[in-house]
């Protein structure tokens, strides 16, 4: 669409001081929690699209059009993997050869904004910050992270958020050889991808589009069976967290 006139009709026509645009992923080289909106950083960005195309991509369009539209502001990328970029091996590797390793197949984790505000917040509430945190964000993408020391040391979150717990839309945790054998019998692997991430999750099991809310919420026998499995998937992720911090 025409970004110039949203990020016009988004702030009103004013000019902002702050510009600040939100990074589902980050990959391999952007790190950094909050970074300066730099051309290396906007590489970066767009080097990240091989993990979440339609998310990197739409926040480098608009990280460029407020560049171009508000040159004099400042400008941040607000990076969503960053938290992980840490997470110890145990937590990070994938038991696959290491070549593959070196191809950046590894376990990113993500929403780490929403994980950093509760390990900063718990702090604020408690007479004394908390050691180990456990965050469990209930968004359309749930998860799990495990905070130590304020450093990440686990995750339900990989490769992308469609490895962990089962989403809105995306199935969570499968054994792999069910792709293959999708495959196998005639879908591409788009139409795999397409399938296990988009038509899938709650929805694929309730046969119509849910969010959150409804799922937590909802009576009806369909809804409450939905909601055990996602209560099921969070307490056995919750009980690794812990059991990963000791």
């Amino acid at each position: 669409g025409d970004l110039p006139a949203l990020l016009d009709r988004v702030t009103g026509g004013r000019r902002p001081a702050v510009v600040g645009c939100v990074a589902p992923h980050g990959g391999d080289d952007l790190t950094e929690e909050l970074a300066s909106t730099t051309p290396g950083a906007l590489e970066a960005l767009a080097a990240a699209r091989r993990f979440s195309w339609d998310g990197c991509h739409m926040s480098l369009e608009a990280a460029r059009a407020a560049l171009a539209q508000w040159p004099e502001a400042d400008h941040w990328l607000l990076c969503e993997t960053a938290l992980f970029s840490g997470l110890p091996g145990r937590a990070s590797r994938y038991a696959v050869p290491e070549a593959l390793g070196r191809m950046g197949l590894r376990r990113y984790g993500g929403n780490g904004l929403a994980h950093r505000w509760v390990e900063r917040r718990a702090a604020e509430l408690t007479p004394r910050p908390p050691e180990r945190v456990v965050s469990v964000h209930l968004g359309d993408i749930p998860d799990v992270a495990a905070l130590q020391g304020g450093l990440a040391v686990e995750t339900t979150i990989g490769f992308t958020p469609m490895e962990g717990l089962p989403s809105m839309h995306s199935c969570g945790d499968i054994d792999p050889t069910i792709a293959l054998q999708l495959c196998e019998a005639g879908y591409t692997p788009a139409e795999v991808a397409d399938l296990l991430s988009r038509r899938s999750g709650l929805s694929g099991l309730l046969g119509r589009d849910v969010g959150m809310a409804e799922v937590a919420a909802g009576a009806d026998s369909p809804l409450r069976e939905a909601r055990e499995l996602l209560v099921y998937g969070l307490t056995k992720a919750v009980g690794a967290s812990a059991g990963a911090m000791g």
